[in-house]
């Protein structure tokens, strides 16, 4: 096996022989590590590189994208009425938290005007990472969505602009969460607003499931 080597010099005139293979697991791992906040390195997924987070998401847009619906080609679509209603309703409910919680970080808008940037290591900065942790946790938890698309055949509901919302929303809060903290509060506006729309697309989907779930047992009973 061939491994290209770079020789260098540094300016104390020591030579230092660097493989590409260094140089690569440098760039996507011990950069990370170096770099993460000494806040954060207890969290898995969030502290270190990316290759963790880069590893599920290539994943799920495999199975996605080819593994899945070749799986199911031949297959009925699988019936999850109660799986999608306790699902959409767990999402519901997190959403609604995290609201609270977008809300609570900005002091319930009495900083919405100030232009400065927080002090980052405030015990309030602090006190939110735990629970800015936890919420891009939940973010690997919304592409179930996905899956249960490919497992029902709603294969028209697997958009471009669906596989690459999940993938990059899931990506960008993983990678920069860390200085969440230090964003000035009109960012923070944005970021809180996330929560506001996914409550209301979960909201609609439990609503749906579960007038579908009514549906079919009067449909049932009706037979009967």
């Amino acid at each position: 096996m061939c491994i290209l080597k770079i020789k260098m010099t540094s300016s104390d005139g020591m030579n230092t022989t660097i493989t590409i293979a260094d140089k690569m697991n440098y760039i996507l791992s011990q950069y990370w590590i170096d770099e993460t906040d000494e806040r954060l390195k207890g969290y898995p997924l969030i502290s270190g590189g990316p290759e963790h987070i880069l590893t599920i998401m290539l994943l799920w847009l495999l199975f996605v994208t080819k593994l899945g619906p070749k799986l199911m080609k031949n297959r009925e679509p699988f019936v999850l009425r109660e799986i999608l209603m306790i699902y959409n309703f767990i999402l519901v409910v997190i959403n609604v938290y995290y609201i609270y919680a977008s809300l609570k970080w900005l002091e319930f808008g009495r900083k919405s005007w100030d232009p400065k940037l927080p002090e980052e290591w405030s015990e309030k900065a602090i006190a939110e990472i735990p629970e800015k942790a936890i919420y891009a946790f939940t973010k690997l938890f919304d592409l179930c969505d996905t899956v249960f698309f490919v497992l029902r055949k709603k294969s028209n509901q697997i958009t471009f602009l669906h596989v690459y919302h999940h993938f990059m929303v899931y990506a960008t809060y993983s990678v920069t969460m860390g200085d969440m903290s230090a964003y000035p509060v009109g960012v923070k506006w944005l970021g809180a607003l996330q929560p506001f729309i996914f409550f209301y697309m979960f909201f609609k989907f439990y609503i749906k499931s579960y007038k579908n779930r009514i549906m079919h047992n009067l449909n049932g009973h009706v037979n009967k």
